[in-house]
């Protein structure tokens, strides 16, 4: 367990560290989202269509991850995407963590994972 908890630490200062060297502090994902879910509710749709984006003709994100972004005030998401993406990123951290420590019963492997 001691592993996870170090391995959290890491994660954390890694994904964090970026935020210190960058003016704006919000990703180039930030800004799809945030068309995204203005252009969802705006028109109805979903997946809302956004010909901004070439390489996006239908949205390929799981349908639950949009929708429930777009359940989010606009100003809850323009203040905390940053946090938003950061929790996601985590939380997929620890499942894969937990699942490798399942499948191969072995730290090693875990930390390699991580």
């Amino acid at each position: 367990m001691y592993h996870f908890i170090i391995l959290s630490f890491l994660f954390f200062f890694t994904r964090i560290l970026p935020f210190f060297f960058v003016k704006k502090k919000i990703g180039v994902d930030h800004w799809y989202w945030t068309l995204y879910i203005r252009k969802m509710k705006e028109t109805g749709l979903f997946p809302p269509e956004i010909p901004q984006y070439l390489l996006d003709e239908k949205q390929w994100y799981p349908p639950l991850f949009p929708f429930l972004l777009s359940k989010l005030p606009e100003k809850v998401f323009l203040k905390y995407s940053k946090y938003i993406a950061l929790i996601i990123d985590y939380f997929r951290f620890s499942i894969l963590f937990f699942i490798i420590i399942q499948i191969f019963e072995n730290n090693v492997y875990a930390i390699y994972a991580g």
